[in-house]
C-alpha cells in the first residue's frame, strides 16, 4: 500500500479518540477530512503520510470483521465510478478487553478531496466529479 502506521501509533490515536469521545472535542487529532466511512485523521500528526478512519470498538473481534466485510460490499458498489484508495484493514487489541478496527489510507493532498473539489468550483450538473457521485449513488441503492 505504501503507507505505514504501527500498532503502538493505532494504539496511541486510540487513547486520544477515547479521551476526544469523553471530552467531546477534537483536540490532539490531525483531522483531514469527514469521509462517508468515519473521520480521517492524518498520522503522524503534523506531518501526515497515512489517515486512519476508525470503525466502532467491540468486545467481539468477528463483529469488527462483519464491519470490513460491510465496507468491502459498499467499496464494491462505488469501484465502477470512482478510484478507490488503496484500503488495509486493521483489527488492535486495545489491552482492556476490547477490539478496535481501523481502516488506513494514504494521505492525500487537500485539494483532491471531493469535498474541496466542490468548494473551489461552481461545478454544473455534468462536471464529472458530479456524475461519478451521482453514479456511485445510484448504484449504491439501485440494481443498476
Amino acid at each position: 500500500m505504501g503507507v505505514s502506521v504501527s500498532d503502538e501509533q493505532l494504539l496511541d490515536i486510540e487513547h486520544t479518540i477515547r479521551r476526544c469521545i469523553a471530552e467531546r472535542t477534537f483536540d490532539g487529532l490531525d483531522i483531514k477530512g469527514f469521509g462517508e466511512i468515519g473521520v480521517a485523521i492524518g498520522v503522524p500528526t503534523g506531518a501526515a503520510t497515512a489517515v486512519v478512519k476508525r470503525l466502532p470498538s467491540s468486545t467481539d473481534r468477528r463483529s469488527l470483521e462483519d464491519w470490513f466485510a460491510y465496507v468491502a460490499r459498499y467499496e464494491a458498489a462505488i469501484a465502477p465510478h470512482v478510484t478507490l484508495a488503496p484500503t488495509e484493514q486493521r483489527i488492535l487489541d486495545t489491552g482492556d478487553g476490547r477490539w478496535a478496527a481501523y481502516l488506513v489510507q494514504p494521505c492525500y493532498p487537500a485539494e483532491q478531496l471531493t469535498e474541496n473539489i466542490l468548494a473551489a468550483e461552481e461545478p454544473e450538473a455534468g462536471h464529472p466529479l458530479v456524475v461519478a457521485v451521482r453514479d456511485a449513488a445510484l448504484s449504491a441503492v439501485t440494481d443498476g
